[in-house]
């Protein structure tokens, strides 16, 4: 959902000021974890999680 949302801001698409929120929720509806995601465009888009992997490879 990240990569859509800098997707979006790179080609200039409406997007909210403050950026986004994202929760996870279990069954009963109980935020489990959020994410606050604010895109730059100015850069490619970059997961934090393949850089995680890449230093986890590298160590």
């Amino acid at each position: 959902m990240c990569r859509l949302r800098h997707d979006q801001a790179a080609a200039h698409l409406e997007q909210p000021a403050d950026g986004y929120r994202f929760e996870i929720r279990d069954e009963h509806g109980t935020p489990l974890a959020s994410l606050a995601y604010r895109p730059d465009p100015s850069r490619p888009y970059q997961s934090v999680i393949v850089e995680e992997l890449l230093q986890q490879n590298d160590s």
